[in-house]
């Protein structure tokens, strides 16, 4: 997938305001962990993790932790890279060049591990990956430091032969601002078995610490929609209308699915990845459309001639794309004053007659 952030630093891009993401070691933005059986308690792991392709390189193998209580099992499994498995992430709403492809703007790509291991039959068994550190590019969490990035599986293989479900899609969700839309979340049993999916807590560490969401954000609301956040919990199917506005939202989203036969759980599965709300690309760029003209004062403030437009709404947007000032419009032109505006880049938004405009604006510089 081709697609850029930015959480640090905002940029002019030409004729768009473009985000960009450093090249550290908060890298990882996603990842899963997956089974299936291959006969006799031989069973084949899976790890599927995402990262930004201006960071570090992938890692040369990962491993996962293989632990069960009941039968008193703790077991280490190295997983090694799947030859041509390495990919980048399905493209959104606007290609661009990104760092996965020899561009500027931050990119994002994949690569799978597997491992083989034969698991005694217990009916607790609990299967970890855990990598550090956690992309600190989310707006809807407080990251304060390093956070690790964890996902579960569990397996019941006192029934027999079991394979996990396979997720249908990958982790990332790219959403273009103010559209509906549903997303399949969902998963393919191979062995017929019932899932049920639900949402989770994303964790911080190994201990059980929990990511911390800024209110009013929460593991099932996890990004500002313009409707109830739904996911179907028999289909897996993910509804949202991600909010409109010229600025990047970027949200931890974690999801299990449950794996059910004969009415008893005997499996699990989880994700834990980011969902990233990408402005509508006529929100972002300039869009004059030749009779309104907007320029800086420095005795009146921002001067916007709208001639000809005089019902609608005049709004001024910080880079966070934050509201930091409304007015109608006046006869001919509206004024807003600049006197408690920091110093820096806004955007005014023109809204009239079911149109809308933006136009790109420096107050106090040159």
């Amino acid at each position: 997938m081709k697609f850029y952030i930015s959480t640090l630093y905002i940029m002019l891009c030409g004729g768009l305001l473009c985000m960009h993401l450093p090249a550290t070691a908060t890298h990882i933005i996603g990842a899963e962990l997956t089974y299936r059986c291959l006969g006799n308690n031989v069973y084949e792991f899976k790890v599927r993790y995402y990262k930004d392709c201006q960071s570090i390189p992938f890692y040369p193998m990962t491993t996962i932790q293989l632990e069960s209580t009941a039968c008193g099992e703790s077991l280490s499994l190295q997983l090694l890279p799947v030859a041509g498995s390495q990919d980048t992430a399905s493209a959104h709403c606007t290609p661009a060049m990104n760092g996965c492809n020899g561009g500027f703007i931050t990119g994002f790509e994949y690569l799978e591990y597997t491992g083989i291991d034969t698991l005694t039959v217990c009916a607790d068994w609990q299967f970890t990956w855990f990598e550090c550190c956690r992309n600190a590019a989310p707006t809807n969490v407080s990251i304060m430091g390093p956070e690790m990035l964890i996902v579960h599986a569990t397996l019941d293989n006192t029934i027999g032969c079991n394979n996990s479900p396979e997720w249908n899609d990958e982790a990332l969700i790219f959403a273009c601002a103010d559209s509906l839309a549903t997303y399949d979340l969902g998963s393919t049993d191979m062995d017929g078995d019932s899932v049920v999916y639900g949402f989770y807590h994303a964790l911080a560490d190994l201990n059980g610490s929990l990511v911390p969401y800024t209110p009013p954000f929460d593991p099932a609301s996890f990004l500002t929609s313009l409707v109830p956040i739904s996911l179907d919990s028999s289909s897996g199917l993910l509804t949202m209308h991600a909010a409109p506005g010229p600025a990047f939202e970027i949200s931890i989203m974690a999801m299990r699915a449950n794996e059910y036969r004969n009415g008893s759980l005997i499996g699990s599965i989880a994700r834990d990845h980011m969902v990233f709300t990408i402005p509508d690309p006529v929100g972002i760029q300039e869009q004059d459309p030749g009779d309104v003209t907007v320029y800086s004062d420095p005795a009146r403030g921002i001067v916007i001639i709208h001639d000809g437009i005089e019902e609608g709404t005049v709004l001024l947007i910080d880079v966070r794309g934050r509201e930091v000032m409304r007015a109608e419009p006046g006869k001919g032109q509206t004024e807003l004053s600049t006197v408690r505006l920091t110093p820096g880049v806004y955007m005014v938004r023109v809204e009239s007659g079911g149109k809308r405009f933006f136009k790109r604006i420096l107050v106090g510089g040159r």
